[in-house]
């Protein structure tokens, strides 16, 4: 029991490609009669310690469904590497539903698929802790990574009216809802983004102004070249 316990407390802890490889103890905790199979309460058992809960009705379906699946034979038990398998089936869901979520909230908020993308990988990035939510002190490193400038007292003012529960984090919603009014006072300046909604730098600016004049002067020299023909001709 000791054994299974600190199994249990280490979980907390790792990310999920290791508490894959912690599914195999709880499994033969589970698995007293040794038969190598473990009926669908355990399963939902070991499910929970991996803390893989269903967080809405959707999610819970899915689960259901995907334990269903996962037992073809309609035995009512798993086996090790079928249970492998659902752990792996389960999480991937869960992340597509993520997705879609995220993609509808951004949308709802007015920012295109790359902006959404981008703005998760940067949420993702902040949220060391894999809790869900940003400490509002690395607000200022989002805005860094998306090369975005605003006063910092008007930051700070979005911010405060965003942290309405005063916890100084934010979840992804609040932290959409500052980036949209980020991105608001961005976009009235004037400042060209790029299609992931980052801010062009001078040096893409310069690249985009080198290949602008390129063509400029790639028109004039071929004009040139029409009227020496032109010239040529009624010679």
């Amino acid at each position: 029991m000791t054994r299974f316990l600190s199994v249990v407390k280490r979980l907390r802890t790792l990310g999920m490609d290791e508490k894959m490889d912690a599914v195999e103890s709880l499994f033969n905790h589970y698995d007293r009669d040794r038969s190598g199979k473990l009926t669908i309460k355990d399963v939902c058992q070991i499910l929970m310690h991996l803390e893989i809960k269903p967080r809405s009705v959707l999610e819970q379906e899915n689960m259901a469904q995907l334990i269903e699946e996962a037992d073809s034979e309609g035995s009512g038990h798993l086996n090790v590497n079928e249970l492998l398998l659902l752990v792996q089936r389960i999480n991937e869901r869960i992340a597509e539903l993520d997705r879609m979520e995220i993609l509808k909230k951004a949308q709802a908020l007015n920012f295109t698929r790359k902006q959404a993308s981008t703005l998760r990988e940067t949420f993702e990035e902040l949220d060391e802790d894999r809790e869900g939510l940003v400490p509002i002190n690395q607000v200022e490193q989002a805005l860094a990574k998306m090369r975005w400038q605003i006063p910092g007292a008007r930051l700070q003012r979005y911010v405060n009216e965003i942290d309405v529960d005063g916890n100084g984090h934010l979840d992804f919603l609040e932290f959409l809802h500052l980036m949209r009014r980020v991105l608001d006072d961005v976009q009235n300046s004037g400042m060209k983004l790029q299609p992931d909604g980052t801010l062009v730098t001078d040096i893409a600016r310069e690249d985009d102004e080198h290949e602008t004049g390129g063509d400029r002067k790639d028109g004039k020299r071929l004009s040139g070249e029409r009227k020496a023909r032109r010239s040529a001709r009624k010679a």
